[in-house]
């Protein structure tokens, strides 16, 4: 007998991305529920918003498991989890400040009325690497006011930062956020939440999340580089 199909199960939908947000309170306890982050119609109530993208944007989750062998047996007697690890990757169109720190990384820069400008080059000192926090939504196409909603606690950019120049197309740049562990949470709450509402006033346009507290561990975000 065939398998039943279920369409509204397939995600179709853009995703819309904020940077330096604040991040939720973390889980209680090791193993219990998390705090979901709330939204307001798929929009956080901070950070700052990383405008157009091209193309997909893609989460990649990474629990790397290394094999157990023995002498005494011919194949992989088992596997345990040896490093967890998460990156971000999506090609940013718009000249964002934010971003464009984010992605330079480590270099002086400032933004005023009269330029948005950044310098690199040289130094001989440890300077403090920037980390972020990000916050990712897209709407699900069978319940209005629904989303899929991905959070990223700790991110930190680990790409080359192209600009493009080119008469016959808009110039864009890669962008590429690995995620790590941020320690001052919860254990099995450290590094992403992501959830696919099934309701809309679970967490989306009608409300708050209803287990949304203030954070009372430090943003990632607040770490900067000097500038």
């Amino acid at each position: 007998m065939p398998g039943t199909l279920q369409p509204d199960e397939i995600h179709v939908g853009p995703a819309e991305i904020w940077m330096d947000v604040t991040a939720p309170a973390t889980a209680p306890a090791e193993g219990e529920e998390p705090t979901w982050m709330s939204h307001l119609n798929g929009q956080p109530s901070s950070g700052v918003f990383v405008g157009a993208t091209l193309g997909e944007s893609v989460f990649s989750w990474t629990s790397e498991k290394t094999d157990i062998v023995a002498e005494q047996a011919m194949g992989i007697l088992d596997k345990f989890i040896s490093q967890q690890m998460a990156t971000l990757t999506f090609t940013a169109e718009e000249r964002t400040y934010a971003l464009m720190k984010h992605t330079f990384d480590n270099i002086f820069s400032v933004n005023n009325s009269a330029r948005m400008g950044f310098t690199g080059g040289g130094g001989g000192t440890t300077i403090q690497i920037q980390y972020t926090s990000i916050f990712l939504s897209s709407p699900r196409k069978d319940i209005a006011g629904a989303y899929e909603i991905l959070v990223a606690y700790k991110c930190v950019s680990i790409n080359a930062m192209p600009l493009t120049y080119s008469r016959v197309a808009p110039s864009t740049y890669a962008v590429q956020f690995q995620c790590l562990p941020d320690t001052d949470r919860t254990r099995g709450d450290q590094i992403f939440q992501y959830s696919r509402e099934k309701l809309a006033d679970t967490f989306g346009s009608a409300s708050k999340s209803p287990s949304a507290s203030p954070s009372s561990s430090k943003s990632p975000s607040a770490s900067t580089s000097p500038s």
